[in-house]
């Protein structure tokens, strides 16, 4: 049972480790699109 439950603890956190990975990079996306507009908007 303690395999099964560390494998499982693991794999929640890599699971956590990439999502939050993932939504830093659309985070930084949008502040770059958000920039992008900006820029356009004030020339």
């Amino acid at each position: 049972m303690d395999t099964d439950e560390q494998l499982s603890d693991s794999w929640w956190e890599r699971v956590k480790y990439y999502a939050r990975l993932a939504i830093e990079r659309v985070e930084r996306v949008n502040q770059n699109a958000t920039l992008n507009y900006n820029n356009d908007w004030c020339k």
